[in-house]
């Protein structure tokens, strides 16, 4: 239940105007990174002006400040869970954790580990159970990373590639990449991230596909990055 009254921006414009309000800069400072401005009366109340969204009012500095204190931790948790270190824990150790990931894969997609092949029926039967699960849990590190696990698998035993690690310095994450007997580069994390985030419908199995197609046909497309000697990076 929230403690404060919810107004129109037009209610916001109009209170805004009546006599006692001033500029509350300490916790104008806190929230302006969110294209909030912040407000006091001269009678304790305080006002958060949301711009287009109107606004919240709040009957003292101290709720004002619990709500300030709870929406930066949920700008915090939203930015956890979308990096990539949250999706892919293992870090370091991912590609030794493999077998183990197929393993929570089957687990978690209630699909035999001895079906977990790279067949078309196995592809197939993995698109069946992400739309049953639903993208959003499949986002959880419990389903991704396996995910990632799979997909990259199906890629380097179709491309006679190898599997490396490279650690993102915006993410400051460890990503798996596939390298195959070309050297092109396979992301099979942003794969999985661009159908679940972007497309609808999706198909992860569709986007594998493709990105073996790549590499049969020797073209530049799917996610095909450029070769490993291009780049320079110590951690490949």
């Amino acid at each position: 239940m929230n403690f404060w009254t919810t107004l129109s921006r037009k209610q916001t414009q109009s209170l805004l105007k009546k006599p006692g309000w001033t500029l509350e800069t300490e916790l104008s400072d806190r929230v302006s990174a969110y294209g909030e401005i912040i407000y006091q009366n001269s009678d304790g109340r305080i006002l958060v002006n949301l711009g287009l969204d109107g606004g919240n009012l709040f009957k003292s500095r101290a709720d004002c400040v619990k709500y300030i204190e709870e929406l930066q931790q949920a700008i915090e948790k939203a930015k956890l869970e979308s990096s990539l270190s949250y999706r892919i824990p293992q870090g370091q150790s991912f590609i030794d954790e493999i077998p183990k990931l197929f393993e929570q894969l089957s687990v978690q997609l209630k699909i035999p580990l001895s079906e977990l092949d790279n067949s078309a029926d196995a592809m197939s039967k993995l698109d069946r159970a992400i739309k049953r699960i639903g993208r959003n849990k499949c986002l959880q590190p419990d389903i991704f990373a396996p995910l990632v696990a799979y997909v990259g698998e199906v890629i380097r035993q179709a491309t006679g590639g190898k599997w490396i690690l490279r650690f993102s310095e915006d993410e400051k994450a460890w990503e798996p990449w596939i390298i195959d007997s070309r050297g092109d580069v396979h992301p099979p994390f942003i794969i999985i991230l661009k159908e679940l985030l972007d497309k609808s419908p999706y198909s992860v199995s569709n986007a594998t596909i493709w990105e073996i197609q790549a590499y049969r046909e020797g073209i530049e497309q799917g996610w095909i990055h450029g070769r490993e000697q291009g780049w320079q990076n110590k951690n490949l």
